[in-house]
């Protein structure tokens, strides 16, 4: 017999939500309702609305998973549905990824709209224009006003619906795509500007999440994937071992291929279904080779295998499966709080990878063949094998790793020697990010050759110092003292 399911409550942008697990595992979660006597939101109130919804959910009075009932005869559809209807049938067909969206923004925005009851065949220029005004001034569920990037993807809704009415031959042609109606639209700008310019990282920050012993080694790893590939929360999530591809050169590679998809959490295609190949950075090369061969093994008690997550869930009944990433934002979050950082947004990475790499001199229409769909020009088409170039220039990156932390003992794992007499982590790092064949990974940002960059070079004697430093570095950073 399982645990009994009890539900919880949590405070969520100033609102406050009820949810509960679900038979499959999924969690779900409704808004509180406000009290109907008036009275504010109380711990008693919180308890019971709980309370209420786990009952009624194990009693079966409604269940978000249940399979359509097997209907009766379809009802034939009306010659001339409301707009709401047609909104509804419309987003209730969709099998898309944000189909669920869709479907709530019908619900919370266009049903209460003052065109929801126009029937689809009498619907006009105006009427979008009237659906904007209402849109722009509806008050938000976090306070103040809908943003514009919000308002735009309610309209587009209603767009793509009607674009079906034309097919169904509703109507001649489109009303909400007409361009004066469009420009009614607020412009794209963020509700938070500010946020979003402060939204990336700066090098020592990087360098901060990746070594502080203060954040769990899986996730320490998890970062490091986001911050030196710049790659999605979800297609982080979908890398297997099989997707590491060793015996490339002069950098070895990351296939991106797949990924966990944010709503449904099932795995699929990328976001824009693109196939991608990551060059892995020198100081990524040194965590994952350590990670594979001891870190993930550590928390999984075996050795891992080909078809194993790079970085899975690695505790609960979750555990070996692909993260969550609202799981992975909150955690991110409660990190960076925990090493002294200003929270930000885990997809911060992302911003951070591709601005460092300008900054560092990057040739951004290489590097963006790393982070997005490769263009889709006839000329690109005739475009063959950039692999050394765009290694070339990703090696640009510099990434900045404190000295091992006080707490931890180098002698530990094998490191440098301890005692009266022998080097100190920080004078060993000082002399080793002088060597020539260790710019893409040091304590300071400094000039780099192209040749140095790459550690598959000729220079043995260099590499070897370097490769010794790595692995001196990488252990006093990525394992816990016993």
């Amino acid at each position: 017999m399982g645990r009994a399911r009890k539900g919880w409550v949590r405070l969520k942008g100033g609102t406050w939500y009820v949810g509960l697990t679900l038979r499959s595992g999924r969690s779900f979660e409704r808004q509180v309702p406000a009290p109907s006597d008036g009275l504010p939101i109380d711990d008693n109130y919180l308890a019971l609305v709980r309370s209420e919804l786990v009952r009624e959910y194990i009693a079966g009075a409604w269940d978000p998973e249940a399979p359509e009932p097997s209907a009766a005869p379809a009802s034939p559809v009306p010659e001339n549905p409301t707009f709401i209807s047609f909104l509804r049938r419309f987003a209730g067909s969709r099998s898309y990824e944000s189909a669920a969206k869709d479907r709530s923004r019908v619900e919370f925005y266009l049903a209460p709209s003052p065109v929801a009851d126009v029937p689809v065949r009498d619907l006009k220029p105006s009427h979008g224009a009237t659906l904007i005004t209402f849109l722009v001034a509806l008050p938000s569920r976090r306070g103040a006003t809908l943003g514009s990037s919000a308002v735009r993807s309610i309209y587009d809704v209603c767009q793509r619906a009607l674009d079906v009415a034309i097919i169904e031959e509703l109507l001649p042609t489109n009303p909400f795509r007409l361009g004066p109606v469009r420009a009614q639209l607020p412009p794209k700008r963020f509700k938070n500007a500010k946020a979003r310019k402060e939204g990336w990282f700066g090098r020592e920050e990087v360098g901060q999440l990746l070594t502080d012993l203060r954040i769990e080694e899986d996730r320490r790893v998890l970062y490091a994937l986001l911050f030196l590939t710049g790659m999605r929360p979800g297609e982080s999530a979908a890398l297997r071992f099989r997707d590491w591809d060793r015996s490339a050169a002069p950098l070895t590679r990351l296939c991106v291929e797949r990924a966990i998809k944010s709503v449904t959490r099932v795995e699929g295609p990328t976001k824009t279904g693109a196939e991608k190949e990551a060059p892995v950075h020198p100081a990524l090369e040194i965590i994952l080779v350590e990670w594979f061969a001891t870190g993930w093994a550590r928390f999984m008690g075996r050795a891992p295998t080909p078809e194993d997550y790079i970085v899975p869930s690695v505790r609960g009944r979750r555990r070996g499966q692909p993260r969550n990433e609202s799981t992975l934002n909150r955690t991110f979050r409660e990190d960076c709080v925990a090493v002294g950082l200003r929270s930000r947004h885990a997809y911060s990475a992302r911003h951070t990878f591709i601005t460092q790499t300008k900054k560092d001199g990057g040739d951004a229409a290489l590097l963006r063949l790393i982070t997005h769909a490769p263009p889709s020009s006839a000329y690109e088409g005739y475009v063959r094998d950039q692999w050394e170039p765009l290694c070339a220039e990703l090696v640009k990156l510099k990434v900045v790793l404190p000295a091992p932390s006080n707490d931890v003992d180098p002698a530990i794992e094998g490191g440098a020697p301890s005692g009266p007499g022998a080097d100190s982590p920080e004078d060993t790092l000082e002399r080793s990010t002088d060597l020539p064949d260790s710019p893409g990974v040091s304590r300071c940002s400094g000039g780099s050759t192209e040749e140095s960059n790459l550690p598959r070079g000729a220079k043995g004697t260099v590499a070897t110092s370097f490769e010794d430093w790595a692995r001196h570095q990488t252990r006093s950073c990525f394992h816990r003292a016993p």
